[in-house]
């Protein structure tokens, strides 16, 4: 019974970021072409493809090989709704909703292992209504990021935990979800091995991972040059353009269009004044604090090293770094990291949580300012606008 309704607290946290999207209609993202992928997937997965490479109806009609390059779990997911008897528009909201909903579900289950109840949840919010998440869904469409954003917390769990079923599971969840997120969570996983020093057990699970998605990055990775992705990345997407600035991280303008070189963006790339202001104030009482137990000591480590070294490559200090190592171009915009940044500011808020609301006379004020927080938050989770939409509306011969 307790389990069942911390999952519904858990749903209600999440509920003003997801109501834009299950409200009726529909709306415009860079990335417009979640229903027809979808659609491709349940095409391909009716006729009996699996694992789906080849679609049968983009490249102008001639078929062509997005599951092979694209990161194809949020649209296997999707298209399992539309096999179930969903139309296309409704299975990818389901596919829009879901992974926003687990990423609190992930961060709260980490950050239990280490910090109260109250404090988790703290940190489930936080997580879940950092901007840069808002900016993800609601500007950018980029639905394999997001996904790779919920596994992240799971991820660090399962090692933490050493659930040996789950963990190589999660690792190869967050490879079929996106694998530049992936690729980038290699020196996170580093930090973790140095600070709790699993390293036979976590080799083993990241073996056993890439081993489950390898029918996914394994072709995508030998097949990479039949492509003109190193065309892509180095003239249309160059990383060495889009570095964040340090102001930009504490306040920039919310908008809906596209990273430029400097300061000309036209989306918002700020951590959340709030998640700074926590993580600061975390730092004084990690230094203060009397009697941390040493678990806890290291998980704050970790967070601390994860969002030193994200802040560090997303900024113009690290150009020599994205110069020198050639694969970090396939990542394309140094403001990636800023995902591992909502990870760490999520954490070290929840340590504050967990130090100030100890006295239980104080629990309700606690749950009552992570409800105010949510409520602040609501105004980055909507989009530019809505239009009414069905799935006929995606699926005409001018959208594929």
């Amino acid at each position: 019974m307790k389990s069942i309704f911390l999952s519904l607290i858990l749903i209600t946290l999440s509920l003003p970021a997801i109501w834009p999207i299950i409200e009726p209609g529909f709306f415009p993202t860079h990335d417009d072409t979640h229903v027809v992928r979808v659609d491709q997937m349940y095409q391909a997965l009716h006729s009996g493809q699996f694992p789906v490479r080849w679609v049968p109806d983009l490249g102008y009609g001639y078929g062509y090989p997005i599951f092979n390059f694209y990161n194809p779990l949020p649209y296997y997911f999707g298209a399992l709704f539309m096999l179930l008897g969903f139309t296309t528009l409704t299975a990818t909201k389901i596919m829009f909703v879901f992974p926003i909903i687990a990423s609190g579900f992930t961060m709260y289950q980490l950050a239990r292992r280490f910090f109260s109840q109250l404090a988790a949840l703290a940190a489930a919010a936080f997580y879940v209504y950092a901007p840069y998440h808002a900016v993800q869904i609601y500007v950018r469409g980029s639905v394999a990021e997001y996904w790779a954003y919920a596994f992240i917390p799971l991820i660090i769990y399962a090692l933490l935990a050493r659930r040996r079923f789950l963990a190589p599971l999660a690792i190869a969840l967050l490879i079929l979800s996106h694998n530049l997120t992936a690729m980038m969570f290699i020196p996170i996983l580093g930090f973790l091995i140095l600070f709790y020093g699993h390293k036979i057990r976590s080799i083993t699970s990241i073996l056993l991972g890439l081993g489950l998605s390898a029918f996914f990055w394994l072709p995508a990775l030998l097949e990479k040059d039949l492509t003109r992705v190193n065309d892509m990345v180095a003239y249309q997407f160059n990383a060495l353009e889009h570095f964040v600035f340090p102001n930009q991280l504490w306040s920039s303008v919310w908008g809906y269009g596209g990273s430029a070189p400097g300061r000309a963006d036209g989306l918002s790339f700020m951590i959340g004044k709030l998640h700074i202001i926590f993580t600061l104030f975390s730092l004084w009482l990690i230094k203060f604090s009397q009697k941390i137990k040493k678990s806890v000591q290291r998980f704050l480590l970790l967070a601390i090293g994860c969002l030193l070294l994200s802040i560090f490559m997303l900024l113009p200090l690290s150009s020599a770094i994205w110069h020198s190592l050639q694969p970090l171009s396939f990542i394309q915009f140094p403001w990636r990291w800023l995902t591992f940044i909502a990870f760490s500011t999520s954490i070290l808020t929840g340590f504050v949580a967990n130090q100030l609301f100890k006295a239980k006379i104080l629990v309700i004020s606690g749950y009552a300012l992570v409800v105010l927080f949510v409520f602040y938050s609501i105004k980055f989770f909507q989009p530019q606008f809505k239009f009414p939409a069905t799935s006929d509306d995606f699926l005409s011969d001018v959208q594929v």
